[in-house]
Formats: C-alpha cells, sequence, structure tokens
C-alpha cells in the first residue's frame, strides 16, 4: 500500500498539479510563487530542485531496502549509496541557512553509523571468525575473542559518534529556532 499511495501516487498528484498550472498559465505568476513559497524559501537560489533531490534520496534507500540482496551487500550498497548523496550535499550546500545545512549533514551522517551498526548485527565480522557464531553465550574460543572486541569497539564507537550528533542536531535545531522567534519571521 505504501508503494502505490506514497512512492507512486504523491508524484503523480504533484505532477498532474503542475501540469494543470502550466496549462493555465499561471504556474510562474507570483500567486502560485507566493503559496508555493513555504516549500522552497529554504533553499539556495538554484537549488530549488533540491526537494526532487530528497525524495529521490528517500526512494533510492526504499529500494535498496526491499532488494532482494545477500544482507552484508545490501548493507555496504546502502552505505555506499549515503556517502554519495552526503557528498552531493556538502558540495552543494542546498539550504539558505547554515544550520539547516549541518542538520541534513548530521542526519545523513546518523543513517551512515546506522548502516554501519547494522552490520554489526551479523555473526561474524572477520575472516577468522567465519563459520562461527560469536557472541554473548557462545563459547567458540579463539576464534571470537578478537570478534567479540571488534564488534565491542565499533559498538562504542558508534554510540559515541551517534550521541555527538544528536548533541550537535539539538543545539543547531535550538539556535535555528531562536534565530527566527528572534528576527520575527515565525508566524
Amino acid at each position: 500500500l505504501y508503494v502505490p499511495l506514497i512512492l507512486v501516487g504523491v508524484p503523480v498528484l504533484a505532477m498532474w498539479a503542475v501540469q494543470r498550472h502550466i496549462d493555465k498559465k499561471e504556474l510562474h505568476q507570483n500567486k502560485m510563487m507566493r503559496f508555493w513559497d513555504f516549500y522552497h524559501a529554504q533553499f539556495e537560489a538554484g537549488m530549488k530542485h533540491w526537494a526532487a533531490v530528497l525524495v529521490l534520496r528517500r526512494f533510492a534507500i526504499g529500494v535498496l531496502s526491499v532488494l532482494d540482496l545477500e544482507g552484508m551487500l545490501k548493507a555496504a550498497l546502502t552505505i555506499i549509496t549515503l556517502t554519495l548523496l552526503l557528498a552531493a550535499h556538502v558540495f552543494t550546500r542546498p539550504y539558505v541557512d547554515n544550520n539547516i545545512d549541518l542538520l541534513d549533514f548530521a542526519g545523513l551522517c546518523c543513517l551512515i553509523f546506522y548502516a554501519m551498526t547494522g552490520m554489526l548485527m551479523y555473526p561474524s565480522l572477520t575472516h577468522a571468525a567465519q563459520g562461527h557464531v560469536c557472541g554473548e553465550g557462545y563459547d567458540s574460543g579463539e576464534f571470537c575473542d578478537a570478534e567479540n572486541a571488534l564488534k565491542r569497539g565499533i559498538s562504542v564507537a558508534t554510540v559515541i559518534v551517534l550521541s555527538a550528533v544528536l548533541a550537535v542536531s539539538l543545539w543547531l535545531t535550538h539556535l535555528s529556532v531562536k534565530e527566527i522567534t528572534d528576527s520575527g519571521r515565525a508566524h
């Protein structure tokens, strides 16, 4: 139900609405520009298309999540895709407000670390531990000692990085809301 309604239905409805306004020759009139300004005002001049990039970004992650691939390959493709999207964001910096740019950057970083954390759920990460189930409650001896230490280290690093990104994101959100409130732009 999600795919036909959201991934197909919403874009088709949006294209129909835009085409209707094109046919009426009112797409670029001030009335329409003011009506849709809330949606595009957040982007730099020349970056109004970034809203479409955001939709395509969600679509790409959705497609990767439903592909019938082996788990580690799916996780690796997700990390590669997110890294490319992060590079595109850093290169373009599409938002007017630098805080929003930083929040989007932080969100993509969190998604990358989340995908990396998902890779930790596999029974074995290292070549030596292949074929052994390493984890709490399993006694596979020397095969799992290095494996468990690696998983603990990655887990601790991921929690620290995600906590730092969350703290910075909350601080930036607070600054952005305060700036908008102080400037009198809030309605």
